[in-house]
């Protein structure tokens, strides 16, 4: 399937599903202790399942209450039959914007049941969206505002958050500490190319990356052209989000990102939509060298991760909250990369990198994110978008 044969539409509705339990009493003098509430407990049998990492020889997984069970113990449970389908932790989308509970629930319907926002503001709203799985949508982590110089993008948005805006070392030290204040997750720095201009200042960028790691919290590097990945690769920050499409990449600087044990999140499908738009308007910009630099990155082993740029129109929003993440998926194997470490890239990798540790992966224990599917997405990677249902923390999604 090629992905010309994916719509882009914007119309998609959010669904939401949460289980309600109603407690009864009865007035009595001296009443007794109400017996433990039960947990729902759901069991999805007669599946092939690949575990975040390899394909696993069991056909069966309880689920109770939220997370996936440490007992085979069956009793009074929910049983679905899973037809002989392809189960696998949910979707993780490394790179999405997410402002409302509509668009988790856009999210959620497409298999992903954790995403990262770089850039959401105000932050004051974002925490509430942390562990929301129990009710059908998608979980997020989030960066806040990213840090950026004025005048273009992200700051001419409505509203944006004066202290993103880097003028000197002391606003560098003031943005990290206030984003860090707020509770955010990692700190996202926006670098724009401008004819070779880098902005922030190299040098206020590493006083963002300085004061976030004393305070334990990782850098994004946002890095759409060849200059811009140097800076964010000099800078050192975890991750670099974006792929160049003005240069490819080269085996001296992906060799720093490897001495530096820096992430790549490409967005491809940004990256191409980005290429196409820039080109009507004469920009020397080709989509081919964003295919060359992650077949380069995939090649040298650093570690890949799946995300989409997927943004409100009028705030860069070029891609679909929803298939965008199959169509990734896509992209990234025509340049190269195996399913199966494609699959590991919007599963298990993202979880452990971003310090995610109960999720990612299906075990006992871990938190019941997953996504079953009717064919096999190692044998051709668009199966990916094959949903039979989702369940975000044990809570199953109701598709639309």
């Amino acid at each position: 399937m090629s992905l010309s044969q994916y719509s882009f539409s914007w119309a998609a509705s959010a669904a939401q599903a949460a289980t309600s339990y109603l407690y009864a009493s009865n007035v009595k003098p001296c009443p007794a202790p109400a017996p433990a509430l039960a947990l729902k407990k759901t069991v999805i049998q007669n599946v092939n399942i690949w575990d975040g990492n390899q394909r696993i020889s069991e056909t069966t997984i309880v689920i109770e209450g939220t997370t996936i069970s440490t007992s085979k113990d069956t009793s009074g449970a929910t049983f679905v039959d899973g037809k002989g389908g392809f189960l696998m932790p949910g979707l993780i989308n490394a790179h999405t914007h997410a402002s409302d509970t509509k668009v988790l629930g856009i999210l959620a319907n497409a298999g992903v049941t954790t995403g990262f926002d770089m850039g959401s503001f105000p932050s004051s709203s974002m925490p509430k969206w942390h562990d929301v799985g129990s009710q059908g949508i998608t979980s997020l982590l989030f960066s806040g505002a990213a840090a950026c110089h004025g005048p273009g993008f992200p700051a001419s948005q409505p509203n944006f958050p004066q202290e993103s805006l880097i003028n000197n070392t002391a606003d560098a030290t003031k943005f990290a500490n206030t984003r860090i204040d707020e509770g955010v997750d990692y700190l996202k720095i926006f670098i724009n190319d401008t004819h070779g201009s880098i902005e922030p200042e190299q040098g206020w960028q590493q006083e963002i990356k300085n004061t976030a790691e004393r305070r334990n919290k990782m850098i994004v590097s946002h890095a759409p052209t060849f200059k811009g990945q140097q800076v964010a690769r000099d800078v050192g920050g975890k991750f670099i989000t974006h792929i160049p499409i003005d240069r490819a990449l080269d085996g001296p600087g992906v060799n720093e990102m490897l001495g530096k044990k820096q992430i790549a999140i490409p967005t491809l499908i940004m990256m191409k939509l980005t290429a196409e738009e820039k080109r009507l308007v004469g920009a020397p910009v080709d989509y081919r060298v964003a295919n060359a630099s992650v077949a380069l990155l995939y090649k040298m082993k650093v570690p890949i991760l799946v995300g989409t740029d997927s943004a409100p129109l009028g705030h860069g929003g070029l891609v679909s909250w929803g298939v965008g993440i199959h169509e990734e998926m896509g992209l990234l194997a025509d340049a190269g990369m195996s399913n199966e470490d494609i699959l590991r890239g919007a599963t298990s990798l993202p979880a452990k990198y971003f310090n995610l540790t109960d999720r990612g992966v299906i075990k006992p224990g871990m938190r019941a994110d997953l996504l079953l599917l009717s064919k096999d997405p190692i044998k051709d990677i668009y199966n990916s978008d094959t949903v039979v249902q989702i369940w975000t923390a044990g809570t199953p999604v109701r598709k639309k």
